[in-house]
């Protein structure tokens, strides 16, 4: 008889925006707001495939801000490859993706990541912002979650 281990593992964005002011009298600034967490669900160890999830930013610079990197940090657990949610001591590994094939996983441009570039951000705009947790990880079950920064740099 198999045992099923379930664990429930949502990651919740938050998000902690960094922008340069170049100066007092061209003050300038950004905003990001979540419109859509990336929320895993439950997940099944013995799943047939990977738990797949996305998510909706949406961000804009006042005045206009053109040559724009969007970057994301590492999380909680330090790495990249892969990124952990934690649910106590426990971890459950995931990633964020530029990509709805799930292929270029979004960071700073380090350790095989890649970034989003604009090239003016002076409106509005929504990215999806794409996540997976593989399948086959032996977790206990809990409330997993992780804290990532998005960094705006012009």
């Amino acid at each position: 008889m198999k045992r099923l281990l379930s664990a429930v593992s949502k990651l919740l964005l938050c998000l902690l925006v960094l922008a340069a002011v170049h100066s007092a009298a061209n003050a300038q600034y950004c905003r990001v707001q979540v419109l859509q967490d990336v929320s895993f669900g439950n997940y099944d160890p013995l799943q047939s495939g990977n738990l797949d999830a996305a998510g909706l930013l949406r961000m804009r610079c006042s005045p206009s801000a053109v040559n724009v990197s969007v970057k994301i940090g590492t999380g909680l657990g330090g790495g990249y490859q892969p990124r952990y949610m934690q649910s106590g001591s426990n971890q459950l590994g995931y990633n964020l993706y530029l990509d709805a094939a799930r292929t270029v996983v979004w960071g700073d441009g380090t350790s095989g990541t890649d970034y989003l570039f604009l090239n003016n951000l002076r409106n509005w705009i929504s990215v999806s912002i794409y996540g997976r947790s593989p399948l086959g990880q032996s977790v206990a079950p809990g409330s997993y979650s992780d804290t990532v920064v998005v960094t705006i740099e012009w």
